[in-house]
């Protein structure tokens, strides 16, 4: 009798994939700051430094909450799959070894009952032998053909002879017998426990797979509440920060429109160049950038982000239009992450258009072509002007 481990190979699998999926992360706020950057102009300033409320905080608190009661709750899962499959592992490693005993009991049986053929069909060769010799194996077959008294004794011995080892396979016949009948009693006992077991195995791993299917969707749900709770954070943190911008942006517009251009000292001027004529879709392409790098920080940040790329437009050393700066391999972050794509889907904020259609119409902050988060530059002592979060140097 062979067992059928499929079952078992599909519980395991099962298991696998419950293990994977339960798995939780979880998040516990927007991303802070910009990722650490080789190339020159890399920077993801408008992803960080943001100033959570108490709404904010009190939303965090509570997503990291939530985020310690689901992993408790998935080591607890992980723990039961443990159980089920050490259990499965027990009950095949039993099945196999009694298998494997019947296996050899099965082969000794087979060879007990070849001897015990053998020896059946010498016995009723022996039995045909002295039917058919029944005449002259008889004493009275002897005594008539008596010719000497050592003829009568050498007859006698041959006759004796016959007799006793016929004799002697009929007693090895029956111990044979005996031994295969005992054997096949044991075989039967050791197949009736295996199919027992078989049926337990059966029993065990439907309950494991219902147990796992009830765990995988746990996990499922413990996935999408926490993905729900994360997804509502920050769209709500987003708002926050554009409604902020806006409102900051709008301000600072309303105060500088009447600046005179002045010297640039330390990033805190503005001075104007001679406008740039382009698209309005490379106008929307550089306020997309401007809000990757510096949305979520202040007017003077926006403008100094737009200055870095359009110096460079202007400068004969890189390429001359806004679209083959910004596309350069290596040089924007946004533009390699994916980042930037996202906001040219969504639409730039009003803010950062208008603060892109100020850089294209000449007004600049920075004479700079270069640019790294705050972070980064001071880790790697990168010298320059700070303007909203973001370091400007040659």
């Amino acid at each position: 009798m062979v067992l059928d481990r499929g079952k078992i190979r599909a519980v395991a699998f099962c298991m696998v994939l419950c293990l994977l999926s339960s798995s939780v992360s979880y998040a516990t706020g927007l991303p802070s700051g910009s990722d650490e950057r080789e190339t020159d102009t890399e920077s993801d300033a408008g992803e960080g430094q943001e100033q959570d409320g108490p709404s904010t905080e009190e939303q965090l608190d509570e997503l990291e909450e939530q985020g310690s009661r689901l992993d408790k709750k998935t080591e607890k899962l992980k723990t039961e799959l443990g159980r089920i499959t050490d259990g499965l592992n027990d009950l095949e490693s039993e099945v196999w070894a009694v298998e494997s005993e019947l296996r050899l009991r099965s082969e000794s049986l087979s060879e007990i009952g070849q001897k015990r053929d053998a020896l059946r069909e010498s016995i009723q060769k022996d039995v045909e032998f002295f039917y058919r010799n029944r005449n002259t194996l008889s004493l009275e077959y002897a005594i008539f053909h008596f010719k000497s008294w050592s003829y009568l004794i050498n007859y006698s011995y041959y006759v004796s002879s016959i007799i006793n080892a016929s004799k002697s396979r009929i007693d090895e016949y029956e111990s044979v017998l005996d031994q295969y009948n005992k054997l096949q009693k044991e075989l039967e006992s050791e197949q009736a426990l295996l199919q027992e077991q078989m049926k337990h195995l059966d029993e065990m791993s439907l309950k494991a797979q219902t147990q796992i299917a009830d765990l995988l969707a746990q996990s499922e749900a413990n996935d999408k509440e926490i993905e729900k709770l994360t997804e509502q954070l920050i769209e709500e943190e987003r708002e926050r920060m554009r409604r902020e911008a806006e409102e900051r942006a709008a301000a600072e517009l309303a105060a500088m429109s009447d600046m005179a251009p002045s010297d640039y000292r330390a990033g805190v001027g503005f001075y104007q160049v001679a406008p740039f004529s382009c698209s309005e879709e490379d106008v929307i392409l550089l306020a997309s950038l401007i809000q990757a790098e510096a949305g979520g920080y202040n007017y003077d940040g926006m403008v100094a982000v737009g200055s870095v790329v359009l110096n460079r437009v202007f400068d004969s050393r890189f390429p001359s239009t806004i679209p083959e700066v910004i596309y350069a391999p290596g040089q924007f972050y946004p533009q390699g992450s994916g980042r930037l794509a996202v906001i040219l889907a969504q639409g730039p904020w009003d803010s950062c258009v208008r603060a892109a259609r100020d850089v294209i119409d000449g007004r600049r902050n920075v004479p700079y072509f270069y640019y790294k988060a705050d972070w980064y530059a001071e880790e790697h002592g990168i010298e320059g002007v700070n303007i909203g979060g973001n370091v400007f140097h040659q």
